[in-house]
């Protein structure tokens, strides 16, 4: 399931889509080697978290649940030149594969927020108790964003 707000519809709907190719996949795989499980989380890690000072109790403290702390790590910042608004969904797509792919069995949501002059990117694993990190309705947010979730994906 694809979902956008009306900022990133007219962003998308923008762009031709011809020939305008990237390589991506120096950043998906920077992703996915720094990217690991601790404690039921998958977190973008490129500081070496020692897994024991993990506190979730306090923790909680500050975020909501799993997702949130997901959401915290997984903040990775891209600069505009090196990911073509063609290229946001076919991006989305091949990240949440290769998650998916290293983490047998769990589903990831992929987000991309449209800033100045970068690419928020963040992303968490799908649990059904928890939902999405984002509110429903995305158009109540300013910036330009992509919500993926997968193909064929539902949510209930």
């Amino acid at each position: 399931m694809l979902k956008v707000n009306r900022a990133m519809e007219q962003l998308l709907s923008s762009q031709t889509f011809a020939n305008n190719h990237c390589e991506y996949n120096s950043i998906i795989d920077r992703i996915i080697h720094n990217t690991k499980a601790i404690e039921g989380t998958i977190v973008y890690d490129t500081e070496g978290i020692d897994e024991s000072l993990v506190d979730f109790k306090r923790i909680f403290k500050y975020v909501d649940d799993r997702t949130g702390y997901e959401i915290m790590c997984n903040e990775i910042l891209i600069q505009s030149s090196d990911l073509p608004v063609s290229q946001y969904i076919a991006y989305a797509k091949k990240l949440q594969d290769s998650l998916q792919s290293k983490f047998a069995g769990k589903r990831f949501v992929i987000y991309l927020c449209v800033k100045k002059d970068f690419i928020e990117l963040r992303f968490h694993t799908y649990r059904k108790n928890e939902g999405l990190w984002l509110n429903d309705n995305l158009n109540e947010y300013d910036n330009p964003i992509l919500c993926f979730l997968g193909e064929n994906e539902y949510l209930y």
